[in-house]
């Protein structure tokens, strides 16, 4: 009888909806407006009218039955297939409001704040809320059309689930202030539709990644930082990344040279390899990367000579290179740069002097080093936003027509 009632009410429901749209077409007032800017956040393609009518009907639902059971077998009123519904259901914590903290209990799953739904299907799972404990089940390879994956929470209950890399539409993984002990697998790295990738803030995540992770062919960005177990030698990975844009390897603890995969990111438009022990060199090959706009590779334990090819890197905004050890002359080419605005390499052993009328940048730091000349260039016709020199062997006093501007990187 009760389940007569409830499907009659959904009926009127539906009645409800037609009259609403009608209302609307000819102007008069419809339902409020504020779930309409919810559907912008949480990604309800409903209407609002739609979602005001799946809400009343799911607290009709929970006074009939008098349960708390989410009406998962109902899709109308849940909005995602019902195997998704369940699926999210199984995701625990251990917080005392657990219905209140993990899902609104009784709004359709779109309006969850964790959750975004795309046509139908779970698109979007957020788990960041730093006080939750949560088990992430093995269900969660039944969101089929899940794009979309961040994990940021140091109380993470279990090792990730091998079903995660049973999720071949995942598209953007990010892993992110875990206390996660467990190393990720090497099926992980098989997934090829992923695009995004952020591994940072990892205390208890073991290094390395392995040789597979080279075959993530249509990855476009890739952030490894602050990852204190991530150290030794980086893999020679990017051998087939010629679609990655962005690439992030900071607060590490790698040494080596850098690999020489690094100029077959043929697409590259930042690179950002900081706070590392890398040594040596860097490989030749990165002075052929044509669309390369950010290099910053500061605070390493870098020894080599600018090389004269840097001058290739044409579209080259913004270069730092502070706090290695960079000896000998900085090369003539580096001041005809076409692009380069902000030029960074203080704290090393560079020597020489610089040229008397080339210098055109407006951002140029160089302080402690061994620079030494007499009268470096003429800055009559010029004012320079950022300058430091500081820490060298100048014979030259600043004119007093110089605007210093404080400023730190």
């Amino acid at each position: 009888m009760m389940k007569n009632v409830f499907i009659i009410i959904i009926i009127l429901a539906f009645v409800l909806q037609y009259v609403s749209s009608y209302w609307s077409g000819i102007g008069l007032p419809t339902f409020n407006n504020s779930i309409a800017f919810q559907n912008n956040i949480h990604g309800c393609s409903e209407s609002s009218a739609t979602l005001t009518i799946k809400q009343l009907s799911l607290k009709i639902y929970s006074l009939l039955y008098w349960e708390d059971e989410y009406p998962c077998h109902i899709p109308f009123l849940s909005g995602v297939p019902e195997v998704e519904c369940q699926a999210l259901f199984d995701f625990k914590t251990d917080d005392t409001n657990t219905s209140e903290s993990v899902r609104f209990q009784f709004q359709p799953v779109c309006m969850w704040w964790w959750i975004i739904v795309d046509s139908g299907n779970v698109d979007s799972i957020s788990i960041f809320r730093p006080t939750w404990n949560v088990l992430i089940p093995e269900t969660i390879y039944n969101f089929t059309k899940l794009h979309r994956l961040r994990i940021q929470t140091p109380y993470v209950k279990n090792s990730l689930p091998d079903s995660i890399w049973m999720l071949d539409s995942l598209e953007i993984l990010a892993i992110e202030d875990t206390k996660i002990s467990d190393p990720i697998p090497k099926i992980a790295w098989e997934l090829m539709n992923l695009q995004k990738i952020s591994i940072r803030a990892n205390e208890s995540l073991p290094w390395p990644l392995p040789s597979t992770f080279g075959n993530l062919k249509n990855l476009t960005s890739l952030r490894i930082q602050e990852n204190p177990q991530f150290g030794w030698k980086f893999p020679n990975i990017f051998e087939n990344m010629n679609k990655l844009e962005s690439l992030m390897v900071m607060w590490n603890d790698f040494t080596w040279p850098l690999p020489n995969s690094l100029g077959k990111l043929e697409k590259a438009v930042s690179i950002h390899i900081e706070r590392n022990k890398f040594t040596w060199t860097i490989p030749k090959s990165i002075w052929s990367l044509k669309l390369l706009v950010v290099l910053n590779l500061v605070k390493n334990s870098l020894s080599w000579e600018i090389p004269p090819e840097i001058a290739n890197l044409s579209q080259l905004q913004v270069l730092l290179l502070d706090n290695n050890q960079l000896g000998g002359l900085i090369p003539e080419e580096i001041w005809s740069m076409p692009s380069l605005d902000v030029f960074h390499a203080s704290h090393n052993n560079l020597s020489g002097q610089l040229p008397s009328n080339k210098i055109r940048l407006d951002n140029l730091y160089l302080s402690n080093n061994k620079l030494a000349w007499e009268v470096p260039f003429d800055m009559k016709n010029r004012e320079r936003k950022y300058l430091n020199l500081s820490e060298n062997s100048l014979v030259w006093e600043v004119p007093w027509y110089f605007q210093w501007r404080e400023h730190s990187w």
